[in-house]
């Protein structure tokens, strides 16, 4: 249908054909160019690794829900999916930033794929009080080289730490350079990462 832009300073008409939205991980990494703009060079850092925490979190939705679900006959799953994505919350809830990256490497390397809901449940009810981190050769021994490289600089990124001295009880204040780093470093890795893993926060686009 054709549509006119609400903003007062367009109101140009144009079609919509289709839509998707991008997934919240890059939309906060997108933000944070306003944030720079502004000299908010403490929130940058914050949205930032905020970024990534909501990355890995997709990753499991994607990898232990939307997937496996497209896998599962639809008669009687949808309460099972509901219930599945509550215990994924409440499992990984106690998870910190390091733990969070932690579990998302190991899992990356474990080439655990469930393919039904019955499959994603042991693996949801398995994750462990404290994930460890896996070995650099773990990660480079994937088939994928392009993941493995994303993935090990994903593995060293400082984001956490920077983010820690942020809002902790010096209340460090990141200089220009610290957080456009932190900012391109982000988007060279999560973006690139997602879009190979076709992560999409849709779980009706693993059913197309």
């Amino acid at each position: 249908m054709g549509v006119k832009c609400l903003h007062g300073d367009c109101e140009l008409v144009f079609r919509i054909i289709g839509d998707s939205v991008e997934p919240s991980y890059s939309m906060l990494l997108a933000g944070c160019y306003e944030l720079m703009g502004l000299k908010r060079y403490m929130n940058c850092v914050l949205t930032v690794a905020q970024a990534y925490e909501v990355f890995f979190s997709l990753y499991f939705r994607v990898e232990l829900l939307y997937k496996p679900y497209a896998g599962t006959p639809k008669g009687g799953s949808l309460p099972r999916l509901n219930d599945l994505a509550q215990r994924l919350i409440t499992n990984t809830k106690p998870y910190a930033f390091e733990a969070m990256r932690s579990a998302f490497l190991t899992h990356m390397v474990s080439g655990v794929r469930p393919t039904n809901l019955d499959d994603s449940e042991k693996v949801i009810d398995a994750f462990p009080p404290k994930p460890a981190v896996p070995p650099d050769s773990a990660i480079r021994s994937l088939s994928d080289p392009k993941i493995s490289q994303l993935l090990l600089e994903v593995k060293k990124a400082k984001i956490a730490t920077l983010r820690n001295n942020v809002v902790h009880k010096t209340a460090y204040r990141p200089t220009v350079d610290e957080a456009k780093n932190a900012l391109e470093e982000g988007m060279n890795l999560l973006l690139p990462l997602g879009s190979r893993l076709d992560l999409q926060d849709d779980v009706n686009w693993y059913g197309r």
